[in-house]
């Protein structure tokens, strides 16, 4: 934060102007870690207006890959993932470790398509948001204004699953409810 108060974000991934998000999707290489986006030890990071998981038209799933987890933070801290879409991972859209707190999740779709309706087909997408034991503290999913909420649906355990940890809020949400 600088002497005004306003964050300076360490790094912004994406952008919600023409042009300015990215297409994260159909990682095929096999590694330890298999996350589109993965934050680690790395605080004060603005995630915005990516497609996460879909195809570039953010409809289409692109099925066969190793992408495990869209968005996974590790042990950091302040991070804020907003309007995103973030569907058609094996196994969540967003996960955090337990050691990562005070971050805020909002104006995503998490599950559905861009349309923020339907599921891509052949998704298998697990978990909406997954904070293991010991979970994320102070973690923030949706916020007081509508705009601040999430659409998390279609996910096929879970729209937000584990151990959200002390100090956290879930609120504004719609959960297991498509947009309409």
């Amino acid at each position: 934060t600088d002497s005004s108060g306003i964050i300076q974000w360490q790094n912004t991934i994406g952008g919600t102007g023409a042009g300015e998000g990215n297409v994260i999707s159909g990682l095929k290489q096999v590694i330890a870690v298999s996350a589109g986006v993965y934050i680690t030890s790395s605080n004060n990071n603005y995630l915005t207006g990516n497609i996460i998981g879909p195809a570039a038209d953010g409809l289409t799933w692109l099925g066969n890959t190793n992408q495990k987890i869209g968005i996974l933070i590790s042990a950091s801290d302040n991070n804020v993932i907003a309007a995103n879409i973030i569907s058609g991972n094996q196994i969540s859209g967003i996960q955090f470790s337990s050691s990562a707190a005070n971050n805020t999740i909002k104006s995503n779709s998490i599950g559905p398509q861009k349309n923020g309706v339907s599921i891509p087909v052949g998704s298998l997408q697990a978990n909406g948001i997954y904070s293991p034991p010991g979970g994320a503290s102070n973690l923030i999913i949706g916020g007081s204004l509508i705009a601040d909420r999430n659409i998390i649906s279609g996910n096929s355990t879970a729209g937000v699953y584990g151990d959200i940890g002390t100090g956290s809020q879930i609120k504004n949400n719609y959960i297991g409810l498509d947009i309409t």
